[in-house]
């Protein structure tokens, strides 16, 4: 890396600690402890109650692993005692949707969580109604039906109430979009990222090197509608807007697609210096935002779909404020800017997903960050073309 932009990259990852060391971020380790003395559960009870040994529990507490995946950290939060709400807000700070009637795994978990939350064999329960009922193979249905989630989640009180959640099933068969391990996004969400990878297909941007595979393959399954595992889409899902020098506010817009937590509600120390990262890139160079608003402008004023005359609008709001950044950026005479445009931008062929990059790596040599904590999102920005 050059001299002069480390020098620069390390200002802004002083100004991030400063923040950081003023906020408290979310801990995974340390909530489980907490959540473990509340309960009064011990390693070796709380792995006999979820199913995992006594190390595996430890490995949490030292922040060594995390449970792997929705299901494992559903089952976590079941085991340690939490109702319905608590356990939607715990999957939601581990970057997870929460609770989605429409899948029937969490549909399940729904059905015990209303009737015995805080059973020490709730875990047991829940996975020998899995295994009875085949749930874990639920797949979307071709006949299916868009009824209401309140509708559904109503009657599934009803039905937990009187212990009939076999019935409530396959009266609603036709409704479950997938498993707890999957889900079929907001169709806006295809139509958003579609509107920023332009006229170049996916193929062109893989075989180019510049888009990771990573990224790749979540772009071929919601640009076509399919339907999604919940493992790491959250990471995905910003990879993809780091790549596409998305501000944190359209970043959001993807994640409410999927139902998981807004970038702009960072829990994690990786959570804020992400977030904290694409403010300061979008703050030296405006033009990140305005390209993006002006070439997407161009498509939909084409389009006549009432759709896409919605999201015309939304773009068309902040354009005048855009204008007026990136005119007194062009009338500025700042050389850490000018810099930070000359590796960032279409000058080098780069984007922010490399700024970011960039930034982990120092975070990682200050010690600020571990191997473990920028994992999640490590692999997603490496660009296939360059080595690690």
């Amino acid at each position: 890396m050059d001299e002069k932009l480390k020098n620069i990259i390390l200002k802004d990852v002083d100004e991030i600690t400063e923040i950081l060391e003023e906020t408290e971020s979310y801990d995974f380790s340390k909530d489980l402890k907490q959540c473990m003395q509340k309960a009064q559960l011990s390693s070796v009870s709380l792995g006999q109650r979820a199913f995992v040994t006594h190390t595996i529990v430890d490995k949490w507490l030292h922040g060594k692993a995390r449970p792997n995946g929705k299901e494992r950290m559903k089952e976590l939060g079941m085991a340690l005692g939490f109702d319905l709400e608590e356990l939607d807000t715990f999957l939601f700070k581990n970057g997870y949707p929460k609770l989605y009637v429409k899948n029937a795994l969490d549909s399940a978990a729904k059905s015990y969580l209303l009737r015995i939350t805080g059973d020490p064999k709730i875990v047991e329960s829940y996975r020998n109604l899995v295994k009875r009922m085949g749930l874990d193979s639920v797949s979307l249905n071709d006949g299916y039906v868009s009824l209401s989630s309140k509708i559904m989640s109503a009657e599934l009180r009803e039905a937990a109430a009187q212990s009939s959640f076999s019935r409530w099933f396959r009266e609603n068969n036709m409704n479950f979009t997938d498993d707890a391990k999957k889900q079929l996004p907001d169709f806006r969400i295809g139509r958003y990222m579609s509107l920023y990878i332009g006229d170049s297909t996916i193929n062109e941007m893989s075989a180019t090197g510049e888009l990771p595979s990573t990224i790749k393959n979540l772009l071929y399954s919601l640009v076509s509608g399919k339907t999604v595992n919940t493992r790491g889409l959250r990471d995905r899902i910003i990879a993809f807007g780091l790549y596409s020098n998305m501000t944190p506010e359209e970043i959001d817009i993807l994640l409410d697609c999927v139902r998981v937590r807004r970038i702009t509600d960072p829990k994690s120390r990786l959570d804020f210096i992400v977030m904290l990262a694409l403010r300061i890139a979008h703050d030296r160079y405006p033009y990140y935002e305005y390209e993006n608003t002006v070439r997407i402008a161009g498509r939909l004023k084409k389009s006549s779909d009432e759709f896409d005359k919605q999201i015309l609008s939304d773009y068309l709001k902040n354009y005048d404020n855009l204008k007026q950044m990136v005119e007194y950026y062009d009338h500025s005479d700042n050389d850490e800017n000018q810099i930070f445009e000359r590796y960032y931008t279409s000058y080098s062929d780069r984007s922010i997903m490399d700024y970011v990059r960039d930034m982990l790596v120092l975070f990682k040599g200050k010690k600020i960050l571990t191997e473990e904590d920028v994992k999640p999102i490590w692999e997603m920005i490496q660009r296939e073309d360059e080595e690690d």
